[in-house]
């Protein structure tokens, strides 16, 4: 690729010690000097002291994340975080309800007859 990473961790330092100072989160992980947390921390992390941030720093912290060109989008993102958070919640909850389907379903006799009658078809290769 050739890219020059040379000065790299200064500027992750640099961001981190700025990002520190406006909000006091770490977007480095803890005992580093050059490597990020997950962005989904960083950003629960920001959501739970977003409200209380100036206009100025939210819009620098933004700017930091996102770029000059998604400063708006990093910004509706920490904003209104606990969308996400509800979005995976409801996923992870959905999965059981999912397999708890599945399990009431598989002790019906429709399974009981069907799943035995599609196995055998595959054997035989039609589909």
């Amino acid at each position: 690729m050739g890219e020059e990473t040379e000065g790299l961790a200064d500027g992750l330092s640099k961001y981190n010690d700025e990002i520190m100072a406006l909000t006091g989160v770490s977007i480095l992980k803890e005992g580093t000097t050059n490597e990020y947390k997950d962005l989904y921390d960083i950003f629960y992390e920001l959501s739970q002291i977003w409200d209380t941030l100036s206009d100025t720093a939210q819009s620098r912290v933004s700017e930091i994340l996102g770029g000059t060109r998604q400063l708006s989008v990093t910004s509706s993102l920490i904003n209104n975080f606990s969308d996400a958070e509800g979005a995976l919640t409801d996923a992870l909850e959905s999965s059981g309800t999912a397999l708890a389907s599945n399990e009431v379903y598989m002790d019906t006799i429709e399974a009981v007859c069907f799943l035995p009658l599609c196995i055998e078809i595959c054997k035989l290769g039609h589909i």
